[in-house]
């Protein structure tokens, strides 16, 4: 019995600093992601310390969200967020990306392709069908409410983006930032002009090395040449 003290008295210190780790990861990671926590927790927290990554860009946006908002209750509003939003994390995190942050009614997330670009394009690919696929199910269950369906656009590309801490001196957030996180956004914005839940960059097409439907090309804002894009079969 007093051995058995005594061990106790010299593993507990240990014991407790690992559960220290823990909770702060978990704590991190549900704030930041998992890829920014584990920096943040190594002491990468000084404004300005970015890095460059590869990445697969997820943008997703809700439609109709003003006019949501205006008709329904604050507290429902963010109710019927969080649903959707679940719906989203859980297809993301099963596949393996890391969402960086929630823009009110949209979402940024990425996969880092660093030795398997083509595996993890294939992911995020996956993650955005099984957010399409979610969010119908959603709506079903939306439907038996009474409440109407949620409609939304979701975008993919591939390019190198600055990851790492920006902001003010008091005040700074874990991110992503570059030409390729612009161009994602306005291939969001072109899925309300041709009508479709996803579209991908012909970047993404080509690192995923797959062909699929063209959807042929279209001028974003901000970009110089008219990109081809493309959705699933």
């Amino acid at each position: 019995y007093e051995a058995l003290q005594f061990a106790t008295t010299l593993i507990s210190p240990l014991c407790e600093r690992i559960a220290l780790r823990r909770v702060a990861l978990d704590a991190l990671t549900v704030y930041l992601g998992a890829t920014a926590a584990q920096r943040a927790y190594s002491g990468q927290i000084e404004r300005g310390d970015v890095r460059t990554l590869r990445a697969a860009i997820l943008i997703a946006d809700l439609r109709g969200f003003t006019l949501m908002s205006d008709r329904l209750e604050r507290r429902e509003m963010v109710e019927l967020l969080d649903r959707w939003f679940g719906v989203m994390g859980a297809a993301i995190e099963a596949e393996g990306g890391d969402i960086l942050k929630f823009m009110g009614d949209g979402l940024l997330a990425v996969f880092p392709l660093d030795d398997d670009p083509k595996g993890s394009c294939a992911r995020a690919l996956t993650a955005a069908k099984n957010t399409i696929a979610g969010t119908a199910k959603l709506n079903e269950e939306l439907a038996a409410e009474g409440k109407a369906a949620l409609r939304f656009g979701l975008a993919l590309h591939a390019g190198d983006v600055e990851f790492g801490n920006i902001g003010a001196v008091r005040r700074i957030d874990f991110t992503v930032i570059g030409p390729a996180v612009n161009h994602a956004s306005r291939l969001q914005d072109l899925t309300k002009v041709l009508q479709t839940p996803l579209v991908l960059s012909d970047a993404f097409i080509a690192t995923l090395g797959k062909r699929l439907r063209s959807l042929g090309s279209h001028a974003l804002r901000g970009v110089r040449e008219p990109v081809e894009v493309f959705a699933p079969e």
